[in-house]
Parts: C-alpha cells; structure tokens; sequence
C-alpha cells in the first residue's frame, strides 16, 4: 500500500498501527465499542463528527 494512495481514514489506521495503539485502547479512550471502531477503520460504519475529531486527535497527540 502505498501512502499517497491511501484515503485518510486508512492513513489514520496506519499511523495508529506505527504507534502502537491498540483498537481496544483507542476505543476505550473515545467511549465507543472496540467492534465499533473496528468497522469505522474497515469502511464500514462512520463516526460522528465529535469522535471523529478526538479519534483524530488521540492519535496524532499519542506518545507510548
């Protein structure tokens, strides 16, 4: 996959990986289901403009 052919939500779920965050944490840390995020990082199902925002967020900011 290259990264400058990737859309943004598939950017985020790179950079996620890279560091280290779990989907179990990261949803702990927004309130919402691990299935949840699951499916929004699978195209599946969207956030809503609020979560999205802090998924954001939460993952630029984090440092292990």
């Amino acid at each position: 996959m290259e990264l400058n052919k990737i859309s943004e939500r598939e950017w985020y779920v790179v950079l996620r990986k890279r560091k280290g965050i779990t989907i179990k944490e990261l949803s702990s840390r927004l309130g919402i289901s691990a299935s949840l995020l699951s499916r929004y990082e699978n195209g599946l199902r969207s956030l809503d403009g609020r979560k999205l925002q802090a998924y954001r967020t939460i993952i630029k900011t984090y440092n292990k």
